[in-house]
């Protein structure tokens, strides 16, 4: 199975994404939505790989929660990913003194989330290669419909659209559930 990755985020449309999008891409996933939870879960013995950390949480900063993640043995060494919709230099500059690894604002490039973390871990375990995923070859959906889950394209009537990370998600969601009709 693939590396554990903990994200603590309270908004659940984007805990959501996370989890599609994460396990996806081969990674088994936990989430905490209160700082208060994620430090609990760490106290109780999880080690993630990769710790993807909202700084805007119901009870605790994520700085004071990415400094108890840095003072603890288990986790000292675990990358630190700040997911955050606050965008200012002293912000970001606050994760870092934190003992943030990378820091990301919101709105964010799920695909550039995916290569930051495959490339901290990539870092963390010694700068080996990563597997490639498998390639898919594009699947078509019905006359009109076509999608390409590993290149993540669209097309409608021969006609590539262009999808935001989001409506591709819920599109493979969508296209994950459905019912087969015959």
């Amino acid at each position: 199975m693939g590396e554990l990755i903990f994200h603590v985020e309270d908004e659940m449309d984007i805990v959501w994404t996370l989890e599609y999008n994460l396990k996806r891409a081969g990674f088994r996933t936990q989430f905490a939505a209160t700082g208060l939870s994620a430090i609990s879960m760490l106290k109780k013995g999880l080690v993630p790989d990769l710790v993807l950390l909202d700084v805007m949480l119901p009870d605790l900063p994520g700085t004071e929660v990415c400094r108890k993640l840095r003072s603890m043995p288990e986790t000292r060494h675990v990358p630190v990913v700040m997911l955050t919709a606050k965008e200012e230099e002293a912000d970001r500059l606050a994760g870092f003194e934190a003992g943030a690894d990378d820091y990301v604002v919101k709105p964010f490039s799920v695909r550039e989330l995916l290569h930051r973390i495959r490339a901290h871990l990539r870092r963390r375990n010694g700068g080996g290669e990563e597997p490639s995923p498998p390639a898919a070859a594009p699947v078509r959906i019905d006359t009109r419909l076509s999608v390409d889950p590993a290149g993540r394209r669209v097309w409608v009537d021969g006609v590539e659209v262009v999808a935001t990370e989001q409506e591709f998600a819920v599109l493979s969601d969508l296209l994950t559930r459905r019912t087969p009709v015959d």
